[in-house]
């Protein structure tokens, strides 16, 4: 996760990803490495309020 810059983006080999629908407090978890594992990513995606879980693929 370290590819997370200050302004919430981050480049990936398709596209620019924006976190902005993300908290402060759940980009500045991400950004910090303490999520380490896909499914906790998801729980704090699931969270943020502009994301609808049912549309977030899960293994």
């Amino acid at each position: 996760m370290s590819n997370i810059s200050s302004d919430t983006n981050y480049k990936t080999t398709n596209k620019d990803v924006n976190f902005s629908v993300l908290s402060n407090a759940e980009i500045n978890v991400l950004k910090s490495d303490y999520v380490d594992a896909f499914d906790e990513a998801l729980e704090i995606l699931e969270r943020a309020q502009q994301i609808n879980p049912d549309n977030i693929i899960k293994k």
